[in-house]
């Protein structure tokens, strides 16, 4: 009898333990997981934005495409969650920000412009959304610009919206000379480029300072060349008529002091002539470096006023990109240009 009663226990024992597990897993599978939010069942949030005092424009995420503008007291709604944005304006520069949006609540975020203007680098997004583009390259007039891989072409400015990513970009002017170089591009910033053969003609006023610099700035050897020769030969003879002038004066005053001390009329009237052939000497290697100072200070003149005349085929128009000034400015730039020739 008593392993028949251990057997009905154990019996028992056993069931009771299964039913109460499968109590336990029963209650788990009618109760919520409260660590999973059910995002059917949540409600949205807003941000509320103050902009001062222009209009602002937004990406939302990394879609850099269709900006969402913003005025002032725009608000707009959103999944409570986090959220990414760049925001980006006219004087305001580019800036990304995250937000936690909370449930049925308002967040109110002010945007303002700086009180300096910032540098057009900070434009970037801007820039590209105006421009619809992400590439600005600024060359000669007549200086040919095109992109590796693409179908884009231009003279003497070039706008281009490419996909991210490093391009070939190529130069070639009039006279066939040919460089090249590489541009990283993305989604939404302008990438702006300048590239000129021609000279600046602020750099070549500055070369002007130095003899025959700014000749050869502006291609033109034979005149640096002459530049140099003429001012070298004519400071290089100052210079030496300078140093024999020191020595004849040197001569001449020690001839003097000879003079005053002579003994005797013959001694005192060889010392006289003496002192008439040196001081003719003198005099005349003074005149000479006279003669070759004014001489190189005229070639220095002249080199110096030629620095500002404009080459054979002219200084570059500098076409500095400043998004800030030239956004109230739009062009075509596409364009067709046609010619008619009539031979009699």
């Amino acid at each position: 009898m008593s392993l028949k009663l251990l057997f009905i226990k154990s019996s028992l024992g056993l069931v009771l333990f299964f039913a109460i597990v499968d109590f336990g897993f029963a209650l788990q599978a009618v109760q919520p997981d409260s660590s999973v939010a059910d995002t059917t069942a949540q409600q949205p949030g807003y941000i509320q934005y103050q902009v001062l005092p222009d209009t602002v424009y937004l990406y939302e995420g990394e879609n850099y495409e269709d900006p969402v503008i913003l005025t002032d007291t725009t608000t707009l709604t959103y999944p409570a969650g986090f959220h990414r944005f760049l925001i980006f304006g006219k004087a305001i520069p580019d800036r990304r920000i995250n937000f936690h949006v909370v449930e049925n609540d308002t967040l109110t975020y002010e945007i303002q412009a700086p009180v300096n203007t910032p540098d057009d680098e900070e434009f970037s997004a801007y820039a590209a959304h105006k421009w619809n583009a992400n590439l600005m390259v600024f060359s000669d007039d007549e200086t040919m610009i095109s992109i590796s891989g693409t179908d884009h072409f231009s003279y003497g400015s070039l706008r281009a919206d490419l996909p991210p990513g490093t391009y070939r970009v190529r130069f070639e002017n009039a006279n066939g000379k040919r460089e090249e170089v590489f541009l990283e591009v993305n989604s939404y910033q302008l990438t702006t480029y300048d590239h000129y053969f021609k000279p600046n003609e602020s750099n070549a006023r500055v070369a002007g300072l130095i003899p025959g610099a700014s000749q050869f700035y502006k291609q033109q050897p034979l005149k640096g060349i002459s530049a140099m020769a003429l001012m070298g030969i004519t400071t290089g003879l100052t210079l030496h008529y300078d140093s024999k002038l020191a020595t004849g004066n040197d001569e001449l005053l020690d001839i003097r002091q000879q003079y005053d001390r002579a003994s005797s009329e013959q001694l005192a009237l060889e010392l006289g002539n003496q002192l008439e052939e040196v001081g003719a000497e003198v005099t005349s290697y003074r005149n000479r470096r006279n003669l070759f100072r004014v001489a190189a200070i005229l070639v220095y003149a002249a080199n110096f006023v030629d620095a500002f005349r404009e080459p054979e085929n002219g200084f570059a128009k500098k076409r500095t990109f400043n998004p800030y000034r030239d956004f109230s400015v739009d062009f075509n730039q596409e364009f067709v240009e046609a010619r008619v020739q009539i031979n009699f």
